[in-house]
């Protein structure tokens, strides 16, 4: 093994992890198409990716120890905020935060009878579904469900002692997923949507685990943090050029949205734009200043951003709604009000940066809640 002089940097990681989430709110936000198309090409798979490069080899001798964590971090908090939100749903439709206005399938706008709350409750137990404002959440059940597929694989590469088995297993696994996936694509198959991201996930979550190997063993990945920040930026910009490049021959594709046919183009670009967002992370973090304090300090609390963007953008709104007298059944717009068809029907609504009102309120609020609440606490 070569002599390695890497260190795993914790900012850096809570750095990637809080640009990932200002670009998750920015697109429900409805950010301008350009900048939506760039970044929903891997602004969600850095978690995975992160959460593969964060993994610890110690967890390969206990399992029961690395399944609890996830069953903790990731089952528990979907299934404590999904029934937190059932218990206020019927408030939310008095309120017109949902209505059956705007919702055209009334899975949301009408007031829950008895039954359907205790389906619904039992479906939250078992992972499955998940309510309009937290609409994020597939996340928490995809990187569940990749991160045990991808410790299995681990876990048995590291008992047949073959690195290579994570490709090969890894390999098979997924591509039997995908091909799957595929065979239902366009068809009522509930599952399908799952099965496809989860595929995915896996092999985000794998490329994680390999990255920190490789940086560990001296490769020249390790070397990025010892060179001049001018080669930086060129592998930054190259990176970025990859993933323009990805989107001018393939189009713009998300974990939600990819088919058959730009999977692999899709895997390619994201892998390049998690490391791009990975670099620019650790080159910030090395500069102390308001902006690595915050990035650190939004890296650790990625978790309610993500709970209470939503709920925070009806706020946004209702601003919206009262500057332009509209019907307040425009509220249960989700993520939020179109200005731009607002501007198309009639109504003048010059200004076009609601997007980073939204963007400001729905990740600021939850950041300065969690602020007030650990000064409190100090």
């Amino acid at each position: 093994m070569k002599n390695s002089t890497f260190q795993f940097n914790s900012n850096a990681v809570a750095a990637a992890k809080a640009i990932a989430i200002l670009l998750m709110v920015m697109g429900h936000a409805e950010c301008p198409l350009y900048l939506k198309d760039f970044f929903y090409m891997f602004h969600m798979p850095v978690f995975f990716v992160l959460s593969g490069y964060c993994f610890k080899a110690k967890y390969l001798s206990d399992a029961c120890t690395f399944v609890m964590k996830r069953v903790l971090g990731l089952w528990w908090p979907f299934v404590k905020w999904t029934l937190f939100f059932l218990v206020l749903h019927d408030i939310f439709v008095h309120l017109n935060v949902y209505n059956n206005i705007y919702d055209t399938d009334d899975l949301y706008g009408h007031l829950y009878t008895r039954q359907e709350w205790c389906i619904i409750f039992l479906k939250r137990l078992c992972f499955v579904g998940g309510e309009l404002l937290l609409g994020g959440y597939w996340f928490l059940k995809a990187l569940f469900l990749s991160s045990l597929i991808g410790y299995a694989v681990l876990w048995i590469a590291n008992y047949l002692r073959k690195p290579l088995i994570i490709v090969i297993m890894g390999g098979v696994i997924l591509t039997i997923l995908l091909i799957y996936a595929y065979l239902y694509n366009g068809s009522d198959f509930t599952f399908f949507s799952i099965i496809r991201s989860t595929w995915m996930a896996t092999l985000f979550y794998l490329f994680g685990h390999a990255w920190r190997q490789w940086e560990e063993s001296g490769t020249f990945f390790s070397r990025y943090d010892r060179l001049h920040w001018t080669w930086q930026l060129l592998i930054v910009l190259a990176l970025c050029v990859m993933v323009k490049v990805i989107i001018y021959f393939f189009g713009s594709t998300s974990m939600l949205s990819f088919r058959f046919h730009n999977a692999v183009p899709y895997m390619v670009a994201a892998m390049c734009g998690s490391m791009m967002i990975v670099y620019v992370s650790r080159w910030l973090v090395a500069r102390p200043g308001w902006l690595r304090n915050f990035l650190v300090f939004t890296g650790h609390h990625t978790f309610e951003v993500l709970t209470w963007h939503l709920l925070c953008f009806k706020l946004v709104s209702l601003l919206i709604i009262r500057l332009y007298g509209l019907d307040i059944e425009r509220l249960a717009m989700c993520p939020v009000i179109d200005t731009e068809a607002l501007h198309e029907s009639g109504v003048d609504v010059k200004w076009t940066l609601w997007w980073c009102v939204y963007l400001l309120v729905g990740a600021g609020l939850p950041l300065l809640w969690q602020w007030v609440r650990l000064r409190k606490r100090a």
